[in-house]
């Protein structure tokens, strides 16, 4: 693309643009850059709270496999205590695991999975 300059009047130059005058696209393009980088900005805040609510579900999932462990095996007081000290996390006693998973059974599938990517045994 060639820019041409144009005589106007004595002192005035006039920069003529193939595409649009310079004057009306210049404010368009900050606008367009200013509305895309607060979007991404917006989209990153959001992603990074989605982000950290994923990670509270996955703690608490966590703690509500591992009370289920203690309390299938006997572990009383021990699910006792981890219970009063989880209400900070979350309030445990309003969630129950379902029937179909157990930590045992995550920690096989995990060994399992390990096993297959790597040929070689997980040790703990």
């Amino acid at each position: 693309k060639t820019f041409a300059i144009h005589r106007h009047t004595q002192s005035q130059k006039r920069v003529s643009c193939p595409v649009d005058s310079f004057t009306t696209t210049l404010p368009r393009q900050i606008t367009a850059m200013s509305s895309s980088s607060l979007a991404a900005i917006k989209a990153a805040t959001q992603s990074r709270t989605l982000e950290g609510q994923h990670t509270n579900e996955r703690q608490r999932d966590l703690l509500l496999l591992i009370l289920s462990h203690l309390q299938t095996n006997g572990y009383i007081s021990t699910a006792t205590t981890l219970l009063s000290e989880s209400h900070s996390v979350a309030p445990l006693s309003r969630y129950d695991v379902a029937e179909n998973i157990d930590l045992l059974q995550v920690l096989k599938e995990y060994e399992e999975y390990y096993a297959m990517k790597f040929g070689r045994r997980l040790i703990v």
